[in-house]
């Protein structure tokens, strides 16, 4: 009698998984379709991820967000900076319009994938990055990687790497 109550409690357990990643897909999809991504998608191997430039002029800012911020969270002020120079926003892999990198979810691999959107989008160095948060140690790491490629850069009540270590 146990035996057929587990064998129960599992089949509708897996019927339940399967229903609500169904319906999570489906919204998704009407999501998508209803709130179309307002940049450009960028193939950066095997995954693309969102980008959005406004203005003209250089060095280009390129923000990068906070923790789980996305672009959108920057849009009034890239609006402003728009008037006097290029500046763009994007969405790290897995958040806002990107899709979701097949890579680990490391700095690195962060960095990594915004020179190759950079690169690929056409958006020519020299950039003033911008870092929000969590995104300040993303920025602080691009400059270290690719130092010929920044002219400057704005830490927004940025973290330090080592900031847990007390």
């Amino acid at each position: 009698m146990t035996g057929i109550i587990v064998v129960g409690i599992v089949l509708f357990a897996t019927i339940l998984a399967g229903w609500t990643w169904r319906r999570g897909a489906k919204a998704k999809a009407e999501l998508a379709a209803k709130y179309p991504a307002p940049g450009k998608m960028v193939d950066v191997g095997g995954y693309r991820l969102h980008i959005i430039c406004q203005g003209q002029g250089s060095p280009t800012v390129v923000i990068e967000a906070g923790a789980n911020d996305c672009s959108l969270s920057w849009s009034q002020v890239q609006r402003e900076v728009a008037r006097f120079t290029r500046v763009c926003t994007y969405d790290r892999a897995g958040l806002g319009w990107s899709e979701r990198s097949p890579q680990p979810r490391t700095a690195h691999n962060l960095v990594e994938g915004l020179h190759t959107l950079l690169a690929r989008s056409g958006v020519e160095p020299p950039y003033a990055l911008v870092g929000h948060s969590l995104g300040g140690l993303f920025v602080r790491l691009y400059a270290h990687e690719h130092p010929d490629q920044v002219a400057g850069m704005v830490l927004v009540d940025a973290v330090h790497e080592e900031m847990f270590w007390v």
